[in-house]
């Protein structure tokens, strides 16, 4: 299954530092946010995550994958072909409700 990147929140740092942190230690490069989106807990029979989501774009560097097996650039009208985990459907559907109401320049 496909997911957003990112990982756990360290002791003392925020969501947008740990995206930030995660974002350049698994794929190599620099974000720009561009917006917040709304955060979203999702119980799995294991275990309960919190997404906190953000829209950014590259800032600098070249996607290097350290810590995954494959990924995928995709427009967003094309995210709902993958096959998701389920605690990112409503993450996709709140990115996607924000791009059709918004003027984000995506």
């Amino acid at each position: 299954m496909w997911e957003f990147p990112g990982g756990k929140i360290e002791c003392g740092e925020t969501a947008l530092e740990c995206l930030e942190r995660e974002i350049t230690e698994e794929l190599g490069i620099q974000i720009l946010t561009k917006a917040k989106l709304p955060s979203h807990a999702h119980s799995y029979p294991e275990f309960e995550v919190t997404l906190h989501p953000y829209i950014c774009s590259i800032k600098s560097g070249e996607i290097v994958l350290r810590e995954h097996s494959a990924m995928v650039w995709l427009p967003p009208r094309e995210l709902r072909r993958l096959k998701w985990a389920a605690a990112d459907f409503p993450i996709i559907k709140s990115y996607l409700e924000k791009l059709k109401n918004s003027e984000l320049g995506i």
